[in-house]
């Protein structure tokens, strides 16, 4: 079924600073399991979602995204 073209309206995301700086500063204050790294046995694993975070931190372009 297509809508028709009234029925899409764009749109922008803006996410305020302070957000994203909360954001960073939750991301780089984790407090980390210590229990070892299950490989995705059962749970996520560790080392996998520590890389995910970092790149969140300091990788990925919040601001081209928007």
């Amino acid at each position: 079924m297509k809508l028709p073209e009234s029925a899409l309206v764009p749109y922008t995301i803006g996410v305020a600073e302070s957000i994203l700086n909360d954001l960073n500063r939750r991301l780089e204050n984790t407090r980390w399991s210590e229990s070892p790294d299950l490989a995705w046995d059962g749970e996520m694993d560790a080392s996998y979602l520590r890389g995910l975070c970092d790149y969140w931190r300091e990788g990925y372009n919040w601001r081209s995204s928007e």
